[in-house]
């Protein structure tokens, strides 16, 4: 065979030709039996880990690669480190509590345990509640402003000293630390180079306009609650992450972090939790110069019927806006609430 071919090279008569029916049979079973042998590999592992990636194809069809770690350990042989590609899966709901559900869903379906850990949690966090889309787009648009010139990024570099704003990733949750830290420490730097922009009477006024617009947006007790809260959430789940991605952890140290994290999450979705993110945010607030009360939100309101009657009154639902946030509050992190051992 290995003639054959060498001979069809050499004389450059490579050519795409149609497999038969039989030889196609016979590709896939051949790699049946080969995922099936690495199944039963994974059987009879103790631990397990999966890497999963979502990408779209030309179709425009959201795939996700499945990827499995497994250690190979049999007395009078060599310990061997097992990597295999499982497969394609389509996906449908790409946030996190669809996905989570995709991959236990395979899991059942090869005859895996699922009652392994998976790190799902902070990314769907980021985009299950209004307030927390609202705060990263925010983050994300101050970083996109600053880096559109290079003038506004030399305005920046005027007012701080320590961290420059950073863009989010969109597969790598941990970029949102980034992005928080330089907003948290630097509130009032960045602000001022917000205002500094704006009140530039040289630049065009579209900047202008830009650069003010951003700053108002900060100016909302609100915005500094979930600034508060995203700050402490994602350097406390960090922590525990870049323990697990350490080679030098050990078990009792990753016991302690991530009970630790667990305790701190359930203490936030107490009324004491709550009450320490306002004084966090009263602080910003006087670091900024604005008052610490919550704005009274105003909601998309479906149109007005006619009555039957003229006696009918409206129904108004009484809205408090700290209530509402409280509410939303215990919406960042629904996964957990659901199942704690998640994170």
């Amino acid at each position: 065979i290995n003639a054959y071919f060498r001979l069809k090279l050499s004389q450059n008569e490579v050519q795409s030709t149609y497999l038969g029916k039989t030889i196609q049979n016979k590709f896939i079973s051949l790699l049946s039996s080969k995922i099936k042998h690495i199944l039963q590999l994974a059987h009879k592992a103790k631990y397990y880990s999966i890497i999963c990636d979502c990408t779209r194809d030309i179709s425009h069809t959201e795939q996700m690669t499945m990827i499995i770690h497994f250690v190979k350990c049999e007395v009078g042989q060599q310990v061997k480190i097992h990597e295999h590609f499982l497969g394609f899966i389509p996906v449908i709901d790409s946030r996190g509590f669809g996905l989570t559900e995709l991959i236990l869903d395979q899991l059942k379906e090869m005859g895996l345990q699922s009652c392994h850990s998976l790190n799902l949690v902070v990314n769907d966090a980021a985009m299950c509640s209004r307030h927390a889309v609202f705060f990263f787009s925010l983050l994300q648009e101050v970083y996109v402003f600053f880096s559109s010139s290079s003038y506004c990024w030399a305005i920046l570099k005027e007012h701080v000293s320590n961290f420059t704003v950073k863009p989010l990733s969109t597969t790598k949750w941990e970029s949102r630390v980034d992005a928080v830290r330089p907003i948290m420490y630097q509130l009032e730097e960045v602000y001022d180079a917000l205002l500094s922009i704006a009140n530039d009477t040289s630049k065009d006024p579209m900047t202008r306009h830009e650069a003010e617009a951003i700053a108002g947006k900060m100016l909302d007790f609100q915005f500094l609650c979930t600034l508060a809260i995203w700050h402490k959430v994602l350097n406390q789940i960090n922590i525990a992450s870049k323990l697990l991605q350490s080679p030098d952890f050990d078990l009792p140290t990753t016991i302690q972090v991530l009970g630790d994290t667990v305790t701190f999450l359930q203490d936030y979705h107490s009324d004491e939790g709550f009450q320490s993110v306002i004084e966090e945010a009263k602080q910003l607030a006087q670091v900024i110069g604005i008052p610490p009360k919550f704005k009274q939100t105003s909601r998309i309101r479906p149109r007005h019927k006619k009555k039957q009657f003229d006696y009918e009154a409206e129904d108004e639902p009484i809205q408090d806006p700290e209530l509402d946030y409280k509410q939303a509050l215990n919406s960042y992190t629904p996964t957990y609430n659901k199942n704690p051992t998640g994170v």
